[in-house]
């Protein structure tokens, strides 16, 4: 799978802002757990808010407001 493709597959989970592991998204997207990381700080980069949560139910969570500008601008780079 491209890198664009794990990037939007990934908001595409997180787009219902629930809070998702990032054990549960690297199973989800077949990748390293290690490797969430490095895409949710890409995205970040892009202009994405999400936000991560440490602990027993901790994760990411993304916040939808201007969601749609950083999609195009992510498919644009």
């Amino acid at each position: 799978m491209s890198k664009l493709s794990i990037q939007l597959k990934l908001l595409d989970i997180l787009l219902d802002e629930d809070i998702h592991s990032g054990k549960e998204l690297a199973e989800e997207l077949e990748i390293k757990n290690s490797t969430i990381r490095w895409y949710i700080m890409n995205l970040i980069i892009s202009g994405f808010q999400i936000e991560s949560f440490r602990g027993k139910g901790g994760g990411y969570k993304l916040n939808k407001k201007m969601c749609a500008n950083n999609i195009l601008r992510l498919i644009e780079s």
